[in-house]
């Protein structure tokens, strides 16, 4: 997930809303894991439903910012996802849906 503490500038802020909005279309504005319809209205606290850009394979073990390894991700999943490779994360979801 692209999140900075610190204040970003007008390009960096260009550049995540371009990404966002790729991903967006890529993706059909739905969340890769759960399908949930993704939001863009910001809240606070963030709603579960919140779009957010995540690495497939996290910065952490050697990914990159490029687009081909970025996908969209509501919050809950993406918070949920933590440094995990998409596929690690997708297949324990799907585990523990069977499951229940």
């Amino acid at each position: 997930m692209l999140r900075n503490t610190k204040k970003i500038g007008t390009r960096e802020r260009q550049k995540h809303w371009w990404i966002i909005s790729n991903l967006i279309k890529k993706h059909k504005g739905c969340c890769v894991a759960c399908k949930v319809q993704v939001t863009l209205k910001f809240t606070e606290p963030l709603e579960n439903s919140y779009a957010t850009i995540d690495h497939v394979v996290s910065l952490s073990k050697g990914g990159t910012d490029n687009l081909n390894n970025l996908s969209l991700m509501c919050y809950k999943c993406n918070m949920a996802k933590g440094n995990k490779t998409e596929e690690e994360f997708m297949s324990e979801y799907f585990q523990t849906k069977e499951e229940k």
